[in-house]
This record gives structure tokens, sequence and C-alpha cells, in this order.
């Protein structure tokens, strides 16, 4: 599993960091783009897609 805790200072830090995120994407100052979706019965192949 991925983690930024070794890059931020604090469990604060890393809080106050993803509120910032979204509050971006909120926004519209950042855009994330969502390419592919699944059915939840597909959920185990959306896992693998996105370990590829």
């Amino acid at each position: 599993m991925m983690s930024l805790n070794h890059e931020v200072a604090s469990d604060e830090a890393l809080q106050a960091n993803t509120a910032d995120l979204f509050e971006m994407v909120g926004s519209g100052a950042v855009k994330i783009e969502v390419n592919q979706t699944y059915s939840l019965a597909d959920a185990a192949k959306s896992h693998q897609d996105l370990e590829g």
C-alpha cells in the first residue's frame, strides 16, 4: 500500500494537506479524470487493473 506518511512530518500535517487537496478538487482548480468505471460485481477486476 502506498502512503505519504514518511513524507509528512505529522498526522496533523497529513490531514491538513489532504483537506487542502479536497478543497482544490472541489473548487475545480485540480481536475481528476475518471476514464474507467466498474460495477460492484467487478470490484476484484478494478483492483487488478489499478495494480497493473
